[in-house]
């Protein structure tokens, strides 16, 4: 069976999802060449997954991976014998299937939310060219409620992609349903989909819809790293209960009792002859903050301050890892400013 691999180790998922649902989208494109990966990525997060929307799988159903701590097999819609979409629910909640909209590829879920609520899943994928008519009627047509519809539309459109959008794919079609439905678009304009090549440009086709009833409760972020497909991974957070916390205890500036004329003399007098001798912004801004921070520590006293998390801090986190990810997405970040091949490379 392909992607059994050993996981990672494993969260605590007991009460994970007390604080409202969390659900991953994906168009991993052909999951048994990205599932190592993709299980790094899920158990090695603080943030828990509720529910997995996978799309563009290209295995059987009898090779869908199994995932730990999440029901099997998942709901799922097939075609010509490859899983087109594929939705993983944690085990923790209680999930039914439900009928999808006709003519379409997709799977459908209605999920018993912790807090006594209900959430209809739509997990739905359009191969390019595949934006009609009689695919996108039922978008305008679903009843008010609590659903979220997620996949890859591969349409275009200001709408979710923001000012300067092609209406290509279909995407003026798709966004008329939106704009006569009771879905508002929780996509900000990032792109979805970065180009496996040099000469295409980053799109938002993968979108996020949700109830409008929803929408205030809901967080929407996207991860900054592919896994091996050429989609970005993204996730809709619907708040829920309060949250469990873990409280700590660090130091900060108690600006109460600072002494501003001995921190601004300490300014006057500090040595900025560091800050000629480099060309890099980076060490420029290393080096500026320095001669302010020892200014702070002479001037400043500290007290100790509470700090409350949603997540405690995973022990093998430490300097190197926070090093890495900052250069991974100033590399992103360039590569999405400028798409070469070079700036591709380098991210």
């Amino acid at each position: 069976m392909v992607g059994n691999s050993p996981a990672p180790p494993l969260q605590d998922f007991s009460d994970a999802v007390v604080a409202g649902i969390t659900i991953l989208q994906w168009n991993c494109r052909k999951i048994n060449t990205n599932i190592d990966q993709f299980k790094q990525f899920l158990y090695s997060r603080r943030k828990v997954f509720s529910v997995l929307c996978l799309q563009s799988l290209g295995v059987p159903r009898s090779e869908l991976p199994v995932l730990e701590n999440y029901h099997y097999p998942p709901f799922c819609c097939v075609d010509k014998g490859k899983v087109r979409t594929a939705t993983y629910v944690i085990k923790s909640l209680q999930v039914t299937p439900i009928r999808s909209p006709a003519g379409i590829f997709a799977d459908s879920c209605e999920i018993n939310c912790t807090n006594g609520d209900t959430l209809k899943v739509i997990n739905t994928y359009f191969p390019e060219g595949c934006v009609k008519v009689e695919c996108t009627q039922w978008i305008s047509e679903l009843p008010v409620g609590r659903y979220l519809v997620v996949g890859d539309f591969n349409a275009h459109h200001s709408l979710w992609e923001g000012p300067g959008s092609s209406l290509a794919g279909g995407g003026q079609l798709v966004a008329d349903h939106i704009m006569n439905s009771d879905l508002c678009v929780l996509n900000d304009g990032s792109p979805t989909r970065i180009p496996d090549h040099a000469g295409q440009k980053p799109t938002a086709i993968d979108l996020s819809l949700v109830s409008s009833s929803l929408y205030s409760m809901c967080e929407w972020d996207i991860h900054t790293d592919t896994l091996g497909s050429d989609h970005l991974p993204m996730w809709t957070h619907i708040h829920g209960n309060s949250p469990s916390v873990s409280v700590s205890s660090e130091l900060r500036y108690n600006y109460h009792k600072a002494d501003w004329t001995l921190f601004t003399n300490q300014l006057s007098s500090a040595d900025y002859s560091a800050l000629e001798s480099v060309s890099s912004t980076d060490e420029h801004y290393t080096n500026f903050s320095k001669i302010i921070v020892e200014a702070a520590d002479k001037a400043i006293p500290k007290k100790p301050v509470k700090v409350i998390s949603k997540f405690p801090p995973n022990p093998w986190w430490n300097t190197a890892c926070q090093e890495a990810v900052k250069s991974k997405r100033k590399a992103f970040s360039k590569y999405k400013r400028s798409p070469t091949e070079t700036n591709y490379n380098n991210v």
